[in-house]
């Protein structure tokens, strides 16, 4: 694990090493290195964000399901099963992008810890390190908050908002998925949403013992999931909670004709008064 962690480092190492050449700070080549980490894997965002769309467009049908086959619960499932293969669906589309990113978070830790390691000796970054040169927004890039902790209340400041940052930034990034989207009672469905909900605080709660440079990482790269969360809404459209309900009540459909059948019966009422 520690090798393959390694062969991700070095590349790392070197890109963020390329875009230092370009704009000497080390806190906005990491976000540099973050932004084109997110658009390298945008495709993957894209079909999962999909795929979790898809799976609240089916609950319909996973309620029938649920209602016929209530006694036999094999094929209940097999049937759930069926209907989301079919239907390119999953509960869980978010965390797709987040579990490809973690052996990227890991290795970015690894590289942080001991980027002499990692980054090229000819290059500027490698000279910046090894002179001082990590801060960032009063943080020191290579310090976790923890450490920083150790110099008083007032230079903790800057790794606490960071990490607020962080974790607001992947908790509206929930919201914003779950947004119109009916309770159906689907226990696998409200299991992931549990999980997606607690991520932050979990994320946010690990983050005290890692470097600054990686918790820049996290809230940049919550960030722009965010927006690019945003813009498949956008192109895509999305459903609200007033129209799914629309369409699964069949009395919807159904009370306009009432009205009309009225008003048909008065009018044979009046043309018999008038004979």
């Amino acid at each position: 694990m520690t090798a393959f962690l390694e062969a991700i480092a070095g590349p790392l190492a070197t890109a963020l090493a390329f875009f230092y050449g370009f704009v000497p700070n080390i806190g906005i080549s990491i976000i540099l290195l973050t932004l084109l980490i997110n658009l390298v894997l945008f495709p993957l965002t894209l079909k999962q964000t999909r795929a979790s769309r898809a799976f609240a467009g089916i609950q319909p049908q996973v309620r029938e399901l649920q209602a016929k086959y209530k006694d036999d619960p094999q094929t209940m499932q097999k049937e759930m099963v069926r209907v989301q293969r079919e239907s390119g669906a999953t509960p869980g589309g978010c965390l797709g992008p987040m579990l490809v990113q973690m052996p990227i978070w890991f290795a970015l830790f690894r590289m942080l810890r001991d980027p002499l390691l990692f980054v090229p000796e000819s290059s500027t970054l490698h000279a910046a390190i090894a002179a001082g040169k990590t801060g960032f927004l009063g943080m020191n890039l290579i310090e976790t908050p923890a450490q920083a902790w150790q110099s008083g209340f007032v230079a903790i400041l800057p790794y606490a908002v960071a990490i607020l940052i962080m974790i607001g930034a992947q908790y509206f990034q929930q919201v914003q998925a779950q947004s119109g989207q009916q309770d159906t009672g689907n226990a696998q469905a409200q299991t992931m949403q549990n999980v997606t909900k607690m991520m932050p605080i979990v994320f946010g709660v690990i983050a005290v013992q890692f470097q600054a440079g990686l918790i820049v990482y996290w809230a940049t790269s919550n960030l722009f999931r965010f927006g690019q969360q945003a813009v498949i809404y956008r192109i895509d459209g999305r459903p609200s909670h007033g129209q799914a309900e629309a369409k699964d009540s069949p009395a919807d459909t159904e009370t306009p004709a009432a009205p009309k059948r009225q008003q048909g019966a008065a009018k044979k009422r009046n043309r018999r008064r008038r004979s």
